[in-house]
């Protein structure tokens, strides 16, 4: 074997040495793949018992259809829910300060209200110029928390109104004042 050949024989062990280094690697992205199991990828959380009862944030238009909010605004509706929470957290804050305690589960339409109403004034402050008229065309818009509930194996609904534009300072017939 001359020097060139051992060198082509020394750079094939290191190499095929490296590729052992990956191999776990390669196995474990592509066997999930393989038997359909997405995890390394997948959105959602890999947990084995889920919460009874959950909700979600959507808008109705005018006449109670639901409102297309991420094409109207491009954000998406889980952002929404997420700010929502924030809001609620803030509401259960300055209850602690007065010295209420109250857990996040506890709160009712009287807590949701003014966190939807804040929902619908940041869609106006944040939306892009042109967008506001599209939401405009459906006003009054209502924020609706759907509340979802395991019942016997079956996801039981519940919508509640929490917040309109009727609701909002400066609300009149034909729109903001």
């Amino acid at each position: 074997m001359d020097e060139i050949e051992a060198d082509r024989a020394v750079t094939v062990w290191r190499g095929g040495k490296l590729g052992l280094l990956y191999l776990p690697l390669v196995l474990l992205l592509a066997v999930p793949f393989l038997v359909g199991e997405e995890f390394p990828f997948s959105p959602f959380p890999m947990y084995d018992q889920w919460q009874d009862e959950t909700y979600l944030i959507y808008f109705q238009d005018r006449y109670g259809e639901p409102l297309p909010i991420q094409v109207i605004t491009t954000y998406k509706a889980g952002r929404y829910r997420k700010m929502f929470d924030s809001r609620l957290r803030v509401a259960k804050t300055e209850l602690q300060d007065e010295g209420i305690s109250k857990n996040l589960s506890d709160f009712g339409p009287d807590e949701w209200g003014p966190a939807g109403v804040w929902l619908l004034e940041w869609i106006d402050r944040n939306c892009e110029p042109g967008r506001v008229e599209l939401l405009d065309k459906s006003r009054p818009v209502r924020v609706v928390r759907r509340g979802l509930r395991l019942v016997d194996g079956e996801i039981a609904t519940e919508d509640v109104v929490v917040a309109s534009d009727e609701d909002r300072p400066g609300w009149a017939e034909g729109g903001l004042q």
